[in-house]
């Protein structure tokens, strides 16, 4: 029997197999990588330093917004809105409005504007629940901060063949209702989730004394 034969094919074979697992981890790993990078994998990085304040002086109100994100806000003034660059179904808008109907509270300003969501295609109510917010005045010289009732809805909807899910927060102040709309497709939703509340968190409503409208 020649044995540098069968050394030389015992070699080969185990090169072979080597080669073999090799590619096999090589596999896993890119697998593992899409996982890592995946939107539906963990949830979107605050970037403290891809954030700005702005204000709308016409309702008098403070936001942040992702300064990457096109800025899309409409010509009559009533608010802001911002898209996701890559995604136009990820969009976040702040806005204003007069409260021609009196309904004096949030709460009726929140069962009002259910009336019209359920009217959307395929509408889910998936939460409904009261929060707060803050409102900043000046005062002998002093920014203080006092603090308003607010709700939170949270609800879905067939636009197409998508789902979405939108979180809208409400709040009324002196007469003006205003809301926040945070929207994002339900596969990705749960990615953008906590965004969308930091950015909620850190809405501010403006006093006709503020600091800000002076």
């Amino acid at each position: 029997m020649d044995l540098n034969f069968i050394n030389t094919s015992l070699i080969l074979a185990s090169g072979a197999l080597l080669g073999r697992i090799a590619d096999v981890i090589k596999g896993v790993n890119n697998l593992l990588d899409l996982y890592k990078k995946s939107p539906t994998n963990g949830v979107y990085q605050i970037d403290s330093s891809n954030l700005a304040r702005d204000t709308n002086k016409r309702f008098g109100f403070s936001f942040v917004l992702p300064k990457t994100w096109d800025r899309m806000d409409p010509v009559n003034g009533d608010g802001n809105r911002v898209i996701h660059p890559k995604n136009p179904d990820v969009m976040v808008s702040f806005s204003g409005h007069y409260d021609a109907l009196n309904f004096r509270g949030v709460s009726e300003t929140v069962a009002e504007n259910l009336v019209w969501r359920k009217k959307e295609n395929g509408f889910k109510l998936l939460l409904s629940r009261q929060c707060g917010t803050y409102y900043d005045t000046l005062d002998g010289g002093n920014v203080k901060t006092g603090q308003l009732n607010a709700w939170r809805i949270k609800y879905s909807f067939r636009k197409e063949r998508k789902i979405l899910v939108v979180i809208q927060f409400h709040c009324y102040y002196n007469g003006i209702c205003f809301q926040i709309n945070c929207q994002a497709p339900k596969k990705e939703f749960d990615f953008y989730e906590d965004f969308f509340l930091y950015l909620i968190s850190e809405f501010r409503v403006l006093s006709k004394n503020s600091l800000f409208n002076t």
